[in-house]
Formats: structure tokens, sequence, C-alpha cells
């Protein structure tokens, strides 16, 4: 049996320097590291408690110079049915399917430029661990358009969404699968430059945030944003790794 449908199954970075990123992945969120040679290249692995928790890998020579960044993957029991639907509701194939040693992939992206991948592979696979410390917890769609964003999502996956008011003046839109919580969707915050395509941030959870935040600045690590409360028992901030890729932390419950 294939990921379900639109799943959110697994979380990768494409950095400048695989082993760097690891090493400071590593520290900060208590990874033991498992690497996974193929013709690809090195993957890194994260693990907690040996569960796999997130993947690294360094950039193709094509895209030497790109912006580090971490990718949602988003499961899919046909890719090339799912990659229809996601033209036919205005998005574009990025990476047409092709083969990984546990199964396929593609690259698609929405239509304010959102990409994420899919992933068609066993039920088993991607995450083994989710929602502990030191694991993703959540990932969330940064857009200029969030009502476009809904449109589309919630046609291709067949996801819900529900839009309340946030603490910040804005909006938040959940997205729900199976009437489960899952990802989320805000506006594009100000800070980022104007005609900046949308782009997905993913959260680590910590046990306490103060303490992560001085490690990851520590090691080389630059605060977006500093750390805010989400009501009376959680808080998060969002940082940019020592190669650029941008992350959040958490500590609370989700």
């Amino acid at each position: 049996m294939s990921a379900a449908e639109g799943q959110f199954v697994w979380a990768d970075l494409t950095t400048s320097d695989a082993e760097a990123a690891a090493d400071f992945y590593g520290e900060l969120l208590g990874w033991e590291l498992e690497r996974d040679v193929s013709e690809m290249g090195t993957y890194v692995v994260g693990e907690v408690g040996g569960r796999d928790a997130a993947g690294m890998m360094t950039q193709a020579p094509d895209s030497a110079g790109m912006p580090p960044m971490w990718s949602v993957y988003l499961g899919s029991e046909d890719l090339e049915k799912t990659l229809q639907r996601v033209e036919a509701a205005g998005g574009k194939t990025v990476a047409p399917p092709f083969e990984i040693p546990d199964g396929r992939i593609a690259v698609a992206a929405d239509p304010a430029g959102g990409t994420f991948a899919l992933a068609q592979w066993p039920a088993e696979g991607g995450f083994e661990v989710y929602g502990e410390q030191g694991a993703v917890c959540w990932a969330e769609l940064l857009s200029p358009d969030v009502p476009g964003a809904i449109e589309f999502y919630t046609s291709v996956f067949d996801w819900e969404a529900s839009t309340q008011p946030s603490e910040t003046g804005t909006t938040y839109t959940t997205f729900s699968r199976a009437g489960q919580q899952m990802l989320g969707a805000i506006p594009m915050p100000e800070a980022v430059p104007a005609g900046a395509p949308a782009f997905w941030q993913i959260y680590f959870q910590v046990p306490d945030i103060d303490a992560a935040v001085e490690l990851a600045t520590s090691r080389g690590a630059k605060v977006l944003v500093p750390k805010m409360m989400i009501g009376a028992n959680a808080s998060f901030a969002t940082l940019e790794d020592p190669q650029g890729g941008g992350f959040s932390l958490f500590e609370g419950v989700m």
C-alpha cells in the first residue's frame, strides 16, 4: 500500500553542505545520523531514538547557488494522476516522476510558487517519529495568496481548511485531512521581499526554546523571528541555519 494521498509524510533539507548541516541539526535536535549512499549521492537521515525524523542532502551541481530549503513531502497513490490535478488547479510540475531507492517522487508547485514534493512509496515510509522532542511537529505555508492556496490544495488533495483570526492580527489557516489537523498557512510576512514565491516552513519540537535558540546562534544560526508566545503555554522562533536554510523551533503542545 502506498502513502496516503495528501498525507504529510516527510521533510528534508537541500543545502550547500549536507555534512555541515547534519552536524548543526544533529547537535541542536539531539539526532543520531545515518548516511545512505546511492548513485544520487549521500543522503543523511537524522534519527530520534533510532527512528527516522528528517533528511538532508547536498544540492546537485546544477542547483549550486540556490538558497538552502526545507521541503515538505506529501503522499501520492499515483504520481501521474496527482500531477494532473496539480496542473488542472493552476499549479505546475517542477520535476516529473523519478525513481528513488524506496519508490518514486516528483516535485510540484502551487500557483504562488510554493514547491512541494510528492512521494509514492510504501505506507510505512517517511516519518518514523513525528511530534516528539527533536522531531518535526508541524509545517506551514507562507503565501502571498492564502485564499488561492486554500482553493488549490483542497482541490488537489481534498483537504479541509479552517481559517481563523491570529494573534498577529492576520489570519491562520489550518489544513486537515480525514479530520486530523496536519498543516497550516499564513499570509506572507511584510519582511519578505515583494514578489517572493510562497514557501513551506518546517517546525521542530524542542523541550526548551530559549536554550535551543542560544545553542543554534552559538553555532552560527541567525534569528529571523524572536521567540513569540502562542497562547499561554506554547512558543516558537524562526531561524536561519549557518548555510541559510530557514526553519522554526516550537516548545509546547501543538
